[in-house]
């Protein structure tokens, strides 16, 4: 009788994990992750270190499988300075350039909207634009973006582009984890940065947990972070 009991309770139990954990498809911390077609993602993420705190949710629809739209909008809190504030919604769209081979490689494109606000980043229009590239086997993707960005200001113009190859390990269908680098240049050298993370991943069906750390050189200073994914 307690030999049915416990084999009851262990069913109950995991039976249910392991159906959430069985759709593979829906990997979203994959550095070639798509929105795919009709669906809807939430991401929600918290960014801390010494001095500064951000907060953002970024909202993501899949248009036709090869297309997706990104919204975006954060929130800053500086600890030694007043530069505290929303920025604007940010608007985004990845499209898929080639995905029937080996090779998968996508166009990226983004506009962070002008708003009043007292956080530097956030008081100018930003335009980017990008491409990325990588091949996924069933246990890694090895993926490289490279990304520029401008600001159009007569006295805080500037453009930098960023160099981002990284590394998505999946350990299996509930872990993975994901090792990347930002090498960034800019116009003006007080923004020039380089900053290594590392995330761990873990996936309950179609709702993602994320814990990263990141180190970046030029200020010496570790940062920490977490994000939740859901796909709708």
């Amino acid at each position: 009788m307690k030999f049915k009991l416990l084999s009851f309770f262990l069913i109950a139990t995991f039976v249910p994990v392991l159906s959430a954990n069985a759709d593979s498809g829906y990997d979203v911390e994959d550095p070639m992750y798509l929105t795919p077609s009709k669906d809807f993602l939430s991401s929600s993420n918290g960014y801390f270190s010494d001095s500064l705190m951000r907060l953002s949710q970024k909202f993501s629809y899949g248009i036709n499988g090869i297309m997706s739209l990104d919204a975006d909008i954060k929130y800053q809190q500086d600890f030694n300075h007043d530069d505290d504030g929303f920025s604007n919604v940010g608007l985004g769209v990845v499209y898929r350039l080639s995905g029937d081979s080996e090779i998968i490689s996508d166009a990226l494109f983004k506009i962070n909207f002008q708003r009043s606000s007292k956080v530097p980043e956030f008081s100018h229009t930003v335009y980017s634009t990008g491409f990325r590239v990588g091949r996924k086997w069933s246990w890694v993707t090895l993926a490289g973006t490279i990304k520029t960005t401008w600001i159009f200001d007569d006295v805080d113009g500037i453009a930098y582009i960023d160099l981002m190859p990284e590394a998505y390990f999946r350990f299996n269908e509930f872990w993975s984890a994901g090792l990347g680098f930002d090498y960034r240049k800019a116009t003006d050298s007080e923004f020039d940065n380089k900053i290594l993370n590392f995330k761990l991943v873990r996936t309950y069906g179609r709702t993602q947990y994320a814990a990263n750390v990141g180190y970046e050189f030029e200020s010496k200073d570790y940062t920490f972070g977490g994000r939740i994914n859901i796909v709708f």
